[in-house]
């Protein structure tokens, strides 16, 4: 399992690199909040970016992740907040596949960490935890990869192998930049996405400070593949937009699904 360990590039850097947030990512999400209130459940929430946002807006937040790493570095900037944001977040570790919580929730959301159930069974456990979780007025909202073959011949053609820069992000008032590469390879059979990642740390003069690597794995479906798994969890498809301008399905865009019991 990735970001098991705050050691892990991927956990160390991630709110600098990977786990940016764009500006009409946190709108959407916002907008759903206000629309269908708290209590909140963060699913997959990893270092509580989302969580974070959400409480400083005045919401109660349940968040969990599977990644001691991750929520390590969650509880890290949640101790840094001022005590009323504190206390309206409830932090734990729990899989996405099985989770238990006493309460029912308005609004449940799972940004950029569904794929990370790797096998059907998983996905559809995930679904009917999230029926099992959902107020009827409720809401789920959730985003994927829409897949691209394209991308899929890249992974599976050698040049996937090949590193490719992903982004180089600068770190805050340091000097410092971390260029992010990725390599990639793919199981058709099982749709599975295995991604490699390079971080490099560079100072202001460009000398390299730091070099590490990481993976994860992902499983990409097709968007009749996730309607079979609704019908069987019992959540109906409410909104399906390609992009959090709410813009239609393209064969570049994301799949970014409402749902609702």
């Amino acid at each position: 399992m990735y970001g098991s360990k705050t050691e892990d590039p991927i956990v160390k850097y991630y709110d600098e690199t990977v786990g940016t947030s764009g500006k009409h990512e946190v709108a959407w999400y916002l907008t759903k909040a206000h629309s269908f209130g708290d209590p909140i459940l963060d699913m997959a929430c990893g270092t509580g970016r989302m969580s974070i946002l959400l409480a400083k807006e005045g919401y109660s937040i349940v968040a969990f992740d599977r990644s001691e790493g991750m929520l390590t570095r969650f509880h890290e900037k949640l101790s840094r907040e001022p005590i009323e944001i504190k206390r309206r977040v409830q932090i734990f570790q729990q899989d996405m596949d099985n989770f238990t919580f006493k309460e029912r929730f308005n609004t449940i959301i799972c940004v950029d960490a569904f794929f990370h159930n790797l096998f059907e069974q998983e996905a559809l456990n995930c679904l009917k935890c999230v029926s099992q979780h959902l107020t009827y007025k409720g809401r789920f909202f959730f985003n994927v990869p829409n897949p691209n073959q394209d991308f899929l011949q890249k992974c599976l053609d050698s040049q996937g192998k090949i590193w490719t820069t992903k982004n180089i992000y600068p770190l805050e008032n340091s000097g410092t930049t971390i260029l992010v590469e990725e390599a990639s390879a793919a199981d058709i059979q099982a749709q599975l996405i295995f991604t490699k990642l390079r971080f490099t740390c560079s100072d202001s003069e460009g000398n390299i400070i730091e070099r590490n690597e990481s993976s994860w794995t992902t499983r990409y479906m097709y968007q009749d593949q996730y309607l079979t798994l609704f019908e069987t969890s019992g959540l109906e498809v409410e909104l399906l937009v390609g992009t959090y301008q709410n813009e239609p399905v393209s064969p570049t865009s994301q799949l970014i699904f409402q749902l609702k019991l």
